[in-house]
């Protein structure tokens, strides 16, 4: 990919639930803990689905993962890093160089990533983790900065019923909720498919689907545990499973 080209991409952005999760864990990692970034898969499925500051929490599966990898390569967002000789893979990501941004700006990106809408005292508290001490004005002025021109990251959504201060939330989704709207606050949508995982979880529900028709069918003629034959197979008790 040439300069021309990042170029073009970083005006526009857009990435999915778990892409999105990659990338701010990536970014927390390389900020928060640099000695063991960048992260092998494993570390990175650790740190995608971890417990503290994650909003929501998910359970990503290694191959989710992976395939969302292969998508932001592709792109252009995230490299391999060779370690020390390591056979290992390990992933860094390129976000910062492709759109520009340093320490600060990834810090909140991540932030936003990671947790969905936050306030500005709450991005003021939360960054320090990553090395980050910036004043309230000064987080409010990036927050800014990055809302308008050329490299759009965040905007700021109406302030809610109930709510004392406003929210920031990034911009890098491929599905843009309307501002206000409850989606728009809080991600809620699960994490989507992948284009390398996808023939995978189609393949999946297409299973489950055939597996809760033959429960349904064995419910409908009895219990088999129940009498000596059980269901009668001839009359539709078993559905035949490709």
């Amino acid at each position: 990919m040439n300069d021309s080209e990042e170029k073009n991409e970083a005006r526009d952005p857009r990435f999915d639930p778990t892409e999105q999760r990659i990338l701010g864990t990536l970014i927390e990692k390389a900020l928060a803990t640099p000695e063991a970034y960048p992260l092998t898969l494993s570390a990175l499925v650790n740190g995608c689905n971890q417990k503290s500051n994650r909003n929501p929490v998910t359970a990503l599966q290694a191959f989710e993962v992976e395939g969302a990898l292969r998508a932001l390569q592709l792109g252009g967002w995230v490299k391999t890093v060779d370690r020390h000789g390591g056979r290992t893979p390990r992933y860094g990501h390129r976000i910062g160089e492709v759109l520009g941004l340093g320490r600060p700006e990834l810090s909140l990106l991540s932030e936003v990533l990671l947790r969905g809408p936050q306030t500005v005292n709450e991005l003021v508290r939360r960054i320090t983790r990553m090395g980050q001490t910036l004043t309230r004005d000064q987080v409010e002025a990036c927050l800014r900065d990055y809302s308008s021109g050329e490299t759009l990251l965040f905007t700021l959504l109406p302030r809610q019923p109930g709510e004392r201060y406003p929210r920031w939330r990034h911009v890098l989704t491929r599905d843009e909720p309307e501002e206000g709207s409850p989606s728009a606050e809080v991600p809620s949508a699960p994490p989507v498919r992948t284009r390398a995982g996808g023939d995978l979880l189609e393949r999946l529900e297409k299973l489950e689907a055939r597996v809760a028709k033959l429960e349904s069918a064995l419910e409908a003629s009895g219990d088999f545990s129940q009498g000596e034959g059980g269901p009668d197979r001839e009359e539709g008790g078993w559905l035949p499973v490709d």
